[in-house]
Parts: structure tokens; C-alpha cells; sequence
């Protein structure tokens, strides 16, 4: 949280950019971290790689959790998750994205 780091991936890095540079509230919108019946928006991605890609992702879940876990003893800033079926709900408040538009 005090200095830059790559994570595992660019949404780490945006992450820790918003927070770098002071804002208060950050709202992730479309960052679920599962794999469902389609993982991305291209065809690298197809069925029998499902598995390896969501054990990918929970690689990257760790250090997520270790993220939030600092920034809520911190208290700073407040992070909210915009996806229903995130797994980051397990750690920071979902909120729906329509409720912050209005």
C-alpha cells in the first residue's frame, strides 16, 4: 500500500494506483474473479481450461485478501465491490453500480 507493486494483475496495479494517489472511495465494477460459462471476451479461453484458469485466479485472490486486510485495519480507503457474484464480497461490501449513478 505504501509504494507501487505489480500484483499478478493490472486490476492490482489500478488498484493500487487509486489508492496511491488518496481516493477516498474506489467502486471495481466488473471484476468477479470466477469463471463461469464464459471467462473472458475472446476465444483464448475455452472449456477444458476453465479449471487451470480459476486456479489462476485464486493465485491472485490471495493477494487480494492481503490487500484488503491492510487497507481495512488502515481504514482507508473505502473499496466496494460492484459484481453480485465477485469473490471479493467475501472482504469488501458489494454495492449495486446503480445506486452510485444516480
Amino acid at each position: 500500500i505504501h509504494d507501487f507493486r505489480c500484483g499478478a494483475d493490472s486490476g492490482y496495479g489500478a488498484l493500487q494506483l487509486a489508492i496511491l494517489l488518496g481516493y477516498e472511495e474506489i467502486y471495481l465494477l466488473g471484476y468477479d474473479m470466477c469463471v463461469s460459462k464464459h471467462t473472458h471476451y475472446h476465444r483464448r479461453y475455452y472449456k477444458r481450461e476453465f479449471l487451470q484458469f480459476q486456479k489462476k485466479l485464486n493465485g491472485y485472490l490471495q493477494l487480494y485478501e492481503e490487500m484488503f486486510h491492510e487497507i481495512q485495519n488502515k481504514m482507508r480507503p473505502k473499496i466496494f465491490s460492484c459484481s453480485l457474484i465477485s469473490k471479493f464480497n467475501q472482504w469488501i461490501p458489494y454495492i449495486d453500480v446503480r445506486s452510485i449513478l444516480r
